[in-house]
């Protein structure tokens, strides 16, 4: 047994306590130790699970679809059903009558035009006229003319004349020309029709 105040004594209780005091630290560095790999593990669990609630919450949008596409599917059958509703096409249903088209116009007729003789017997006198007298008939048209040295009397006319005429006398040859020409013009709502006839001069 040793006293209190036993030099070996009291090197055994300081070195009891110092081992105490080592152990408390070790103690607890391991206890820090062991908390932060709890912690470590708890962040890793608790952020790993997230992904499968992500693809869980998506699962349901990607079984949502086929809802969509079956009520596109279900919708497809009603285009055809509308076609019937349509009027049928002029000519397309049995025993229909198309409505009648506008009515053609025809180009204005002059069913004749003559002059009282086509050479004019002038004396030796240039100046000297010979009277003549012109004929016509024109259908289909709703203004007339008459013109000398011209094709198209509506262009340069001599004067306006009526549709027909049994002696239109109003013109007369110039003996001072060896010839000319009368042309009568008809202008109808589908356009002009001329006809003309060559007065040749013959000197006495």
């Amino acid at each position: 047994m040793t006293g209190p105040n036993d030099p070996a004594g009291a090197e055994t209780v300081e070195s009891t306590v110092r081992r105490r005091i080592v152990w408390g630290y070790v103690g607890g560095a391991a206890l820090i130790v062991v908390a932060v790999l709890l912690a470590w593990w708890a962040i890793a669990n608790g952020a790993a699970p997230e992904a499968p609630a992500a693809a869980t919450s998506a699962s349901p949008t990607a079984s949502s679809s086929p809802a969509g596409s079956d009520a596109a599917s279900s919708a497809l059958p009603s285009g055809p059903a509308s076609s019937p509703t349509g009027p049928p096409a002029d000519g397309d249903a049995p025993g229909s009558v198309g409505a009648p088209g506008p009515a053609e116009s025809t180009a204005p007729v002059i069913a004749a035009f003559a002059v009282s003789t086509t050479v004019a017997e002038c004396a030796d006198d240039r100046s000297a006229t010979v009277p003549l007298a012109f004929t016509w008939t024109a259908t289909g048209a709703d203004e007339a003319w008459i013109g000398v040295g011209t094709t198209d009397a509506s262009v340069v006319p001599s004067a306006a004349v009526p549709l027909s005429s049994d002696g239109y006398t109003e013109l007369a040859f110039a003996c001072g020309d060896e010839e000319q020409l009368y042309t009568l013009t008809v202008r109808g709502a589908s356009g002009t029709t001329s006809s003309s006839v060559l007065v040749t001069r013959s000197l006495l």
